[in-house]
């Protein structure tokens, strides 16, 4: 593996941003990996839920516990500890350790994920303690140590690389690991420095027996042709198309219908939990031992996440692909199988690498959990895996592979069982695929990433920049966030990684140094920048940059470019092989600068309502993020920043008063020091205020100021304030942070702070300024109008934007953000019966809400078409009610439901009101007469996203 130091700085720690995090107790995993250790890929790993990790306990009991982390340097990491059968985890070592799934008697372990898993493990793991009340884990601090494949059963004499790492939750048990490494750990697992020091540096063994690599050992000859390659995509915070998974599919007819799970489809907003907006490159397997072709887009057809099951349509790209047949295989249409028969598992993990993966093992078990049928198997499955196929003796689809519930099922071997997802897939397969705001972007993104493998130069558009390399180099470029630059053939060569900071004005270079130290975060103590100087690069003013951390060095050069920061790290490889290629790249650098930046300086949104207008050299830059919606700068002052967070309340926050959410935030930052101290870090709170008057509009807002300080040599880091203002069920966190040790310029740039924020008004019900469009528009081209009226539209060559067509006012309206729509289609709703509404059939494409009976069909709704939220089967026939309603029978009686073509027609595209019980709202869809519910915001919005027709700015204007 080729050895790069590329420091990933991580997301600005914001003292504030614990506040929604209440409920969570302490909680760290810190790891050391050796050299050839497949999990830990020889990095030392830091977890904690005070450095912007996502760690959760997903299940814990008497025997087992499973800890889950999602981090910016991993997508998904399970760790898991259980104890032998029969006996309860208590303090002590347990030796002997096996992979946790298939331990039979033995103590269990198993730690892996983004795309990597072990198919045999050995390992140990100390408890100092673990108290568990009532299914939900008090606390815990357990060392361990696991081997990956390992070549005997001596723990203590194994020559395979070996994983170490601690676990702390709610525990005042000091870390047994720190950012030297786990020494302590090892000692107290029973390794003597000689042990834990013995490691050949073997690799895993991809010779096992259980991997196919001829297609004559295939159950059908070309049954990897139906496999492909999902990359799924979603607009990030600066709306570029970012790569967020890639996953795995199967083709189950020839035109192309690909079969894969939710979660590799959908993207769920961790705000609200509500879907974004996704795009698809799907690429074809053509041959076993070679990268599959991506050069095809796909669209969602539908998706269902209580069954975790999605379908996509693949689609040709013109000029590039052009396929009208595709090899497919055949959906077993019942469960035929039974324990050791064979079963063979298709897909692309990361764990083997760019080309297909295909394992063999048996059938060892079945289970039934989350209201599906499983197959167990010892088969390989790993992360990436997901979406893949399982097929029997015969080549057919007995299920489809899944590691979205190794929380409790464990990291490798599980399939969802096929007949748990037939009756869904068959009711879904001839739907006509969902409109796409992204898909043009997707497609320009497809068509650049297959124009740079072949080609030495890259032109980049937003900042738009190019750049040349050998021909024996390559680029890569998986979306639109980043470019690599290196010699893909040579692990020990050098690198080059450009990205870009955005920011709301355009910048030069006196913005590096105070821009690195933000992206420390809170790093920013244990790292130091020990080289800035001025370079040029082409004729183009730059800053030289050598950052030092945990005892290493990587280069930077920052180059400013209207209003982005471009960041090019770069590494010349061992023994400095490729300094002359690497300085040769770089001084190609080209920039296009064009100087148009349009600043903004005034922002409105809608939930929670506010509006701020800057001043005096404030500008701002919207971001595409419920969470972080707005990014606020000094032109005059570089060291000042500024960010509006939207923090929801929880159950413990949301009846505080000021003083008890104030006491709230102090005794997380006492927490977080708790476990900062490791980074030589901590907060001191300066001045706190629960009644600050911030302005005449609002009085009665929390003010703290506080500074982040070195523990070693007492040196001032930043200094802060933060205001909270309380909105409805959400706090608006307004933060300033000031990346200078001088109180001087603090006290100044907190006034000039103060005062921009005197504009600051609540209650706003204008939409976001930043989008210049009118809430209410007349049509002028009555053709077009007759054409689309009562439509949702999606203007796709920009950002989406939708509006809806009035069926007889010849006005379009605006469909903003959630609310917007919610709030624009219940006004244009009329008056209905519930007689007359029945007569219209009920849409049930992406429903979305709670369902407390777990019929498909969400609470709200059920309210309003009279069904039993609490039971499935309201009428008591054997028929769930979703089940009935999709087959146009009565839910609540017997025989089929009164509906009328002819009326329903007639009501294409109108909203109506249910004015017999509590106003519900439904849109009448123009495309298929059906009745689709609009019960919250976020239901107004998928719709408006699902049902949307696309229109092209040319037609777009003509109406």
């Amino acid at each position: 593996m080729k050895k790069i130091l590329i420091l990933v700085f991580l997301l600005s720690l914001v003292l504030f941003s614990q506040a929604k995090a209440a409920d969570q107790k302490v909680f760290r995993i810190m790891t050391e990996s050796d050299s050839g250790d497949y999990i830990g890929q020889n990095e030392s790993w830091d977890f904690s839920n005070n450095n912007n990790s996502k760690i959760s306990v997903t299940k814990a009991d008497e025997d087992e516990v499973v800890f889950s982390v999602e981090d910016f340097n991993v997508s998904y990491m399970t760790f898991e500890f259980a104890s032998e059968t029969g006996k309860t985890i208590s303090s002590g070592l347990y030796t002997s350790a096996k992979r946790f799934p298939f331990r039979g008697s033995y103590n269990g372990i198993n730690i892996g994920g983004d795309g990597r898993g072990c198919n045999k493990i050995l390992g140990a793991f100390y408890v100092h303690e673990y108290a568990i009340n009532n299914g939900v884990l008090e606390k815990a601090a357990i060392d361990f140590v696991q081997i990956c494949e390992p070549n005997s059963t001596d723990l203590y004499n194994n020559t395979r690389p070996k994983l170490y790492g601690s676990i702390r939750y709610n525990s005042n048990i000091s870390n047994s690991c720190d950012i030297q490494g786990c020494a302590e750990a090892k000692k107290i697992l029973g390794f003597t420095e000689e042990q834990a020091s013995t490691n050949n540096q073997e690799t895993i063994n991809t010779n096992n027996t259980n991997i196919i690599t001829n297609t004559s050992d295939l159950p059908k000859a070309d049954a990897h042709k139906a496999i492909v390659k999902i990359k799924s995509y979603a607009l990030n915070a600066d709306n570029k198309l970012a790569l967020f998974l890639n996953g795995s599919g199967v083709i189950i007819n020839s035109s192309g219908i690909v079969l894969t799970n939710q979660h590799v489809a959908i993207l769920e907003d961790d705000f609200d939990n509500t879907n974004r907006e996704s795009s698809y490159i799907v690429c074809l397997t053509e041959e076993i031992n070679k990268e599959p072709e991506c050069k095809y887009t796909g669209k969602l057809i539908a998706s269902d996440k209580d069954l975790d099951v999605a379908l996509l349509k693949i689609e040709n790209i013109a000029g590039y692909s052009n396929k009208n047949t595709f090899s497919f295989l055949n959906l077993n249409t019942s469960d035929s199988t039974s324990v050791n028969n064979e079963v063979t598992a298709l897909g692309y993990p990361s764990i083997g690498g760019d080309t297909i993966t295909i394992t063999k093992g048996v059938i060892s078990g079945k289970e039934n959990k989350y209201n599906k049928n499983w197959l167990k198997t010892d088969a390989i499955i790993s992360y990436g895996s997901s979406g893949g196929a399982a097929i029997d003796s015969n080549a057919g689809i007995i299920g489809i592979t899944s590691g979205a519930h190794s929380d409790t099922l464990g990291s490798l071997g599980y399939i969802i069982n096929v007949t748990s997802l037939n009756s869904w897939i068959n009711s879904n397969t001839g739907k006509t695929p969902q409109s796409n705001s992204l898909n043009t972007k997707t497609i320009e993104l497809t068509k650049k990433i297959l124009n740079v493998k072949n080609g030495n130069e890259f032109i980049n558009n937003a900042p738009a920049y190019k750049i040349t390399k050998p021909s024996d180099w390559d680029f890569t470029h998986e979306d639109e966030t980043a470019l690599i630059i290196d010699k893909e053939s040579d692990d020990e060569g050098g690198l080059i990684l450009i990205s870009a900071v955005k920011f709301p004005y355009n910048i030069d270079t006196g913005i590096v140094e105070a821009s690195i130290k933000r992206d420390l975060s809170f790093l920013i103590s244990t790292a130091s920048i020990v080289k800035n100087e001025n370079a040029t690069i082409n004729g183009n003013n730059a800053k030289k940059i050598i950052i030092s951390a945990a005892g290493k060095q990587q280069n930077y050069y920052y180059i400013p470019i209207d209003n982005y920061l471009l960041k090019v790290s770069y590494d010349y490889g061992q023994n400095d092989k490729d300094k002359a290629t690497i300085d040769n790249i770089i001084n190609s650098l080209s920039l296009i600068k064009s100087g148009q930046y349009t600043e903004k300086t005034e922002y409105t949104q809608d939930n929670p309502k506010f509006n701020i207008k800057l001043s005096n050299s404030w500008v701002l830059l919207p971001r595409n993020s419920k969470e972080h919606p707005l990014f606020i700068t000094s032109k005059t002052n570089k060291f000042a920043f500024a960010d509006i967070e939207i923090v929801k309340t929880n159950d413990n926050t949301k009846n505080l008063n000021n003083n008890e959410f104030l006491s709230h935030i102090e005794q997380q930052i006492k927490e977080a020091n708790s476990l900062r101290n490791i980074y030589d870090i901590k907060t001191e709170i300066i001045k706190k205020d629960a009644h600050f008057k911030l302005s005449n509009n609002l009085t009665d807002v929390i003010m703290i100021d506080f500074i982040n300080k070195s523990v070693s040599a007492g040196k001032v880091l930043t200094q802060d304030r933060i205001y909270c203002i309380k909105t409805g069920d959400k706090y608006i966190v307004i933060s300033l942070n000031y990346f200078k040790d001088d109180a001087n310029g603090y006290s100044d740039i907190v006034n000039k702070f103060n005062g921009m924020l005197s504009s600051l008004t609540l209650g706003s019900s204008q939409s976001s300024s930043n989008m210049n469009v009118s809430q209410e528009t007349n049509v002028k081209n009555i053709s077009m109008y007759n054409s689309l009226k009562g439509k949702i539209i999606l203007k796709v060559e920009t950002n989406g934007e939708a509006f809806y067509i009035h069926p007889t006012s010849k006005k379009m309206y605006y469909l903003g953000r959630p609310d917007d729509a919610f709030a624009i289609m219940r006004e244009h709703g009329v008056g209905i019966t519930n007689a007359n509404l029945s007569k219209i059939p009920v849409g049930l494409n992406n429903l979305t809400g709670s369902d407390a009976d777990f019929d498909g069909l969400p609470d709200l709704l059920e309210d309003a078409i009279g069904t039993n939220k609490n039971n499935s089967d309201s009428d008591g026939d054997g028929y769930n009610d979703k089940s009935e309603l999709s087959g146009n029978y009565n839910p609540n009686g017997s025989g089929k439901l009164n509906l009328d073509n002819n009326f329903s027609g007639a009501q294409k595209g109108k909203i109506f009101l249910q004015v017999e019980r509590n106003g519900e709202a439904w849109y009448v869809n123009p495309a298929d007469g059906k009745r689709y519910f609009l019960g919250r915001p976020t239901d107004a919005f998928q719709v408006m996203r699902n049902l949307g027709l696309g229109i092209s700015n040319i037609n777009f204007d003509k109406l």
